[in-house]
């Protein structure tokens, strides 16, 4: 009875431990995470900037610059699709303009 009430006091004592060690961890983690969201406040990119850094690897570049590429990237493609559907819009506006005249 002695030696099972030793062990659960050491299992618990284990936990204990492992839980500090997590919370620890996690408090880490937590200011990581409010660092990156504070650094990628600018992300502002020339194009020279951008095309330097859109040559670089994934690998090789630094999380902000990353994220900067992805935005422009996406921003870009938002840009393309809005000039099409404005251009295919405008079309059918011209089309139907002459067709009722």
């Amino acid at each position: 009875m002695r030696h099972r009430q030793e062990a659960i006091a050491q299992e618990l004592e284990n936990i204990r431990k492992r839980q500090q060690q997590l919370e620890a961890t996690n408090e880490r983690l937590q200011e990581k995470a409010i660092d990156i969201r504070r650094s990628l406040v600018d992300l502002d990119l020339t194009d020279v900037q951008y095309q330097r850094l859109k040559q670089i690897t994934e690998d090789d570049i630094a999380l902000k610059d990353f994220v900067a590429v992805r935005t422009a990237i996406v921003f870009d493609f938002h840009l393309k699709f809005e000039n099409k559907n404005c251009y295919a819009s405008l079309s059918v506006f011209t089309c139907i303009c002459f067709v009722n005249v």
